[in-house]
């Protein structure tokens, strides 16, 4: 038996559908009031393992592999059964966990392509201390009397095997307020120096956010006082190729129009690229200096990353969670009408969900918005889950079996495929969803 959980700022569930309704239960959230949400599980045929972690009780970053699977409840567990059949982990956080990165970073590293899903545990009134639910034994004896409530620390689910496996879906709320993405000419750890921008010019960062904002029109530049920066990797699929990004729809180079040309209005699809749903993490703008030009965002910057201005509000929210959606449902109807065998015999079995407390009612003025919303485009998905206080997942859209098959069919991508083009990140604004599936396996 494994039990995990957490306290929060709302829970996520299901009620008694309206009269109208040909379903029998309905998503509802529920936000500042007392409220509890259960979900029920069997997996017979997979290994569930709860474990509880503190500050101190994590493996260090130089112990191999093995020692990360034991510690998560798969010691004894052949390498090459995870990297075939990649477990899935819910995680639940407290606030004051100060290595929950080294967590992430650590499953990350130890179980290439798997999924993750979770968040940090949230409370209405800051008086009240968060809580963590963990209780896990076969029988009473083995509990040592534990009361499975922490307020510190993080509790980790880990599911393999038996044909259970838990995609994720992040879908982080913003839109671009420009296009094409820029790419960063030079930075210094978290803070961008100079950008390339799409007429080929180098600028300032500062200088190309002003040039940004000023062409935006009223409704757009009141919605950038939610300002943020999305990071692109250069190297992902996210991304349009050179050729085409340095293209307008004439055919002609960026290079060969004017420097004084505006930015392009935004264009959802073609700002992320042809694959908008993976390769690109929102983060704060923390900074910026008058003088040199210079902006400070919230994360280490690499060199080969673009840079894209976007802002957070109920629209960007709204189409970036359809987009996201829109974008499952095509990857698994392609998977059917491939003839593929897990395709036509996948089952959803529930889904996980995990919500910004900044999202919900204030958001979207609409009662249940976000899970109502995956009910939409998952009707057989019944639903759980909680608002959160920071996120944890993928980027993007993240099924763990066609990661493990596509690093399998290229073994010079199996230590850096979608593990390390997508890494498993703490998130903001941002709707998770783990939505549990079933395949029966091979006999």
């Amino acid at each position: 038996r494994a039990v995990v959980g957490c306290s929060a700022y709302g829970c996520i569930g299901e009620e008694d559908a309206d009269d109208d309704s040909n379903d029998d239960t309905q998503p509802k959230e529920v936000e500042r009031k007392a409220a509890a949400c259960v979900a029920l599980g069997a997996f017979p045929q997979s290994v569930a393992v709860a474990t509880h972690v503190e500050d101190n009780s994590l493996p260090d970053a130089d112990d191999p592999p093995e020692v990360w699977h034991a510690r998560f409840g798969l010691a004894g567990t052949p390498a090459e059964a995870i990297s075939r059949d990649p477990p899935s982990f819910v995680v639940f956080s407290s606030p004051g966990f100060r290595n929950l990165q080294a967590l992430i970073d650590g499953l990350d590293f130890a179980f290439p392509n798997c999924s993750v899903v979770g968040g940090i545990s949230s409370w209405s009134e800051m008086e009240h201390p968060q809580a963590l639910f963990h209780y896990a034994a076969t029988d009473e004896a083995a509990a040592g009397g534990s009361t499975g409530r922490y307020e510190t620390g993080a509790v980790v689910l880990c599911l393999q095997g038996g044909g259970v496996r838990i995609e994720s879906l992040a879908a982080q709320g913003c839109r671009p307020l420009h296009t094409p993405p820029i790419a960063i000419a030079s930075s210094d750890r978290n803070i961008v120096t100079s950008v390339i921008a799409s007429n080929g010019s180098k600028v300032t960062p500062l200088e190309h956010l002003m040039r940004t904002l000023s062409n935006l029109d009223d409704s757009d530049r009141s919605a950038a006082r939610n300002l943020m920066a999305a990071l692109t990797p250069k190297s992902t699929d996210a991304l349009r190729s050179d050729d085409d990004e340095n293209k307008d729809d004439d055919g002609k180079k960026e290079d060969e129009k004017e420097e004084d040309d505006d930015e392009e209005s935004p264009s959802w699809k073609s700002t992320w690229g042809s694959d908008s749903t993976n390769g690109y993490l929102v983060r704060p703008i923390v900074g910026a200096d008058n003088n040199s030009g210079a902006v400070a965002l919230g994360s280490e910057i690499s060199p080969d990353q673009r840079l894209t201005w976007v802002c957070r509000d109920k629209e960007g929210a709204t189409q970036d969670l359809e987009l996201h959606l829109s974008e499952r449902v095509r990857r698994r109807l392609e998977a059917s009408f491939s003839g593929s065998s897990e395709g036509s015999t996948k089952q959803v079995l529930g889904c996980l969900l995990c919500a910004c407390n900044g999202r919900g009612y204030d958001l979207f003025q609409s009662d249940s918005f976000d899970s109502r919303t995956v009910r939409r485009y998952e009707p057989s998905g019944k639903v759980c889950g909680y608002f959160a206080n920071g996120e944890i997942a993928r980027c993007g859209v993240h099924d763990p079996a066609v990661a493990a098959a596509a690093a399998d069919r290229s073994p010079s991508r199996r230590q850096s495929s979608i593990s390390s083009r997508d890494p498993v990140s703490l998130l903001g604004f941002t709707l998770v969803v783990g939505f549990v599936t079933y395949s029966p396996p091979p006999s």
